[in-house]
């Protein structure tokens, strides 16, 4: 017996039909001039200074800031939202035109697996990922605690 099935002749005339109604959203989106914002850098600065140190404590404070491009000119914007406890828990500035944020790092940023995630997108009417824009990269940080163990504990359980 084979495996092998017949499709109907509306079957198939559909099938393509929708093939060149792709063909023609996609060549529409490239023609139109519509692109993706692009990410150059993220600069992270500490006591007024660019660096790469990943380290640090309670207390301390970063600006990150964002140095994008889009390659029709168009305005760009920027989201900077913050990763901890397996989570996106907040954002910290939503969409807006401003490229930097300054953050101090509090205790419960103290986990494993603290981020804050930046993204970037133009003003084409995509946003191509619908959380993130057109672009996205994230800061991986390790928090040191300032607080004792057993104040640590209690402090986390909010």
């Amino acid at each position: 017996m084979s495996r092998h099935r017949r499709v109907s002749k509306e079957f198939a005339i559909g099938f393509i039909h929708k093939l060149i109604i792709s063909a023609l959203i996609v060549t529409f989106s490239y023609s139109s001039g519509l692109c993706h914002a692009v990410i150059d850098s993220i600069d992270l600065f500490a006591n007024g200074q660019i660096t790469d140190q990943t380290v640090f404590t309670v207390g301390d404070t970063v600006t990150i800031k964002i140095n994008a491009s889009d390659p029709n000119s168009l305005p760009l914007e920027y989201v900077f939202r913050r990763f901890r406890k397996n989570t996106f828990d907040v954002t910290l500035q939503n969409w807006s035109a401003s490229d930097e944020l300054t953050y101090t790092f509090v205790e419960a940023d103290a986990v494993s697996g603290f981020s804050i995630v930046v993204g970037v997108r133009n003003n084409d009417g995509v946003d191509w990922d619908g959380f993130f824009g057109d672009a996205q990269d994230s800061f991986d940080f390790i928090i040191k605690s300032n607080a004792m163990p057993w104040i640590r504990l209690l402090l986390l359980r909010n």
